[in-house]
């Protein structure tokens, strides 16, 4: 017969198994979406997921530099003239 103490014991061994498994699954970093619908204005690093929602410009002089591994996308008819 299952006692309380029993059934507490292997209770908490089934938590701690569970919780464990848990632990071992990978968890994709949710990534923030930086909305870009104004020109260019003044030197820009850019890393991260970037939206361009429509056509703008990079001023003339200013510098966009784009880290590696930096995902842009762009809305229909959205680009950046230079």
């Amino acid at each position: 017969m299952l006692t309380f103490s029993k059934f507490l014991t292997r209770l908490f061994s089934f938590v701690v198994i569970i919780s464990l498994l848990f632990a071992l699954i990978p968890v994709q970093p949710v990534r923030a979406e930086t909305v870009v619908s104004t020109n260019i204005t003044q030197n820009t690093t850019w890393s991260g997921t970037y939206r361009v929602t429509r056509a703008i410009s990079l001023n003339p002089g200013v510098r966009l530099v784009i880290q590696p591994g930096t995902v842009i996308n762009f809305d229909a008819g959205a680009g950046i003239e230079c």
